[in-house]
């Protein structure tokens, strides 16, 4: 399908097309060359985490996980007021 919509291009329209994709890819290349250095660093700081912060990012995602839980809830009982939101819904 997709040769089909290349076919009726004009030349000059796959030319652009070709240029943006090597444009694309040359910038690409560009970034992991400059960045590569501090991926390094974030990696070595992922091998040997402090326990401090690694448990600050599990309270913090327990009370993320807490206040869209809540939210949840009252999204439900707004919308089906005869809804039992003090648990699973029970069936007959």
């Amino acid at each position: 399908m997709q040769r089909d919509a290349d076919a009726s291009r004009s030349p000059a329209a796959r030319s652009r097309r070709r240029l943006g994709l090597v444009l694309l890819v040359v910038v690409l290349a560009v970034k992991a060359v400059v960045l590569a250095p501090h991926v390094g660093g974030a990696l070595t700081a992922l091998r040997t985490p402090d326990p401090r912060w690694l448990l600050l990012a599990v309270v913090a995602e327990l009370l993320s996980m807490l206040a869209f839980a809540r939210v949840q809830r009252r999204v439900l009982a707004s919308g089906a007021p005869g809804c039992p939101c003090g648990g699973w819904p029970r069936s007959p």
